[in-house]
């Protein structure tokens, strides 16, 4: 998007949100239309509860940002700033399904117990790299490799890799400074990187992080 387009879209929505401020229901809908979809996508890939479960934050994020939208400022997309009001919502959610059910809070990309042993056994010396590449189900191996990542490193490469956020987005979301966002994604490529090394021998490892590593 071309500086100018963005410039007009942020001054479209900062009035879209100056209107919902002042009550107007129908900015509202226009709000909710313009970013339902993605917002739900959004939650539902971190609250790891239901689809009811998702739906419903999702609607209490958009009834939050009608209460708070003289709080907007115009300083980023009203895509970024739902996001924000999202990820309390989200954390608020995690907390309370660990008090009720003990579900790790910190499970936001989730492994189980086959696929760790899958990743333990799958160095086979007698295999070539092919038959490696061809045997691994490729959704398991990254994610035993986001496994090995910090809550924090899984949720900025989540919004930078898969979601496509601009790391001043992801700031802003995550409430942390551009320098500590990029540094949480450096450390989020270089983890698994050695996890593969260790787990495939140097040979295996180039190939592998170039079919499933190439962030």
């Amino acid at each position: 998007m071309a500086i100018a387009e963005r410039d007009d879209s942020l001054k479209n929505e900062a009035a879209l949100l100056c209107r919902m401020a002042r009550g107007d229901e129908g900015a509202a809908r226009e709000l909710y239309l313009a970013h339902c979809d993605v917002l739900f996508r959004f939650v539902r890939r971190r609250s790891k509860g239901s689809i009811e479960d998702a739906e419903e934050i999702t609607n209490d994020t958009f009834i939050t940002a009608f209460d708070v939208a003289h709080t907007f400022d115009g300083s980023c997309s009203a895509l970024t700033w739902l996001c924000s009001l999202a990820h309390h919502r989200i954390v608020d959610f995690r907390r309370h399904a660990t008090a009720a059910k003990r579900i790790p809070e910190d499970s936001l990309v989730r492994i189980d117990d086959e696929s760790k042993r899958l990743m333990r056994s799958i160095h086979d010396p007698s295999a070539s790299v092919e038959d490696l590449v061809e045997q691994m189900d490729r959704v398991r191996v990254v994610q035993a490799l986001l496994d090995t990542l910090t809550p924090e490193q899984r949720e900025a490469v989540t919004m930078r890799y898969v979601e496509g956020f601009a790391v001043s987005e992801i700031a802003r979301i995550m409430k942390r400074s551009e320098k500590a966002v990029e540094r949480l994604l450096e450390r989020a490529k270089e983890k698994p990187r050695r996890e593969m090394l260790r787990w495939l021998g140097e040979g295996s490892f180039r190939i592998v992080c170039l079919e499933l590593l190439t962030l």
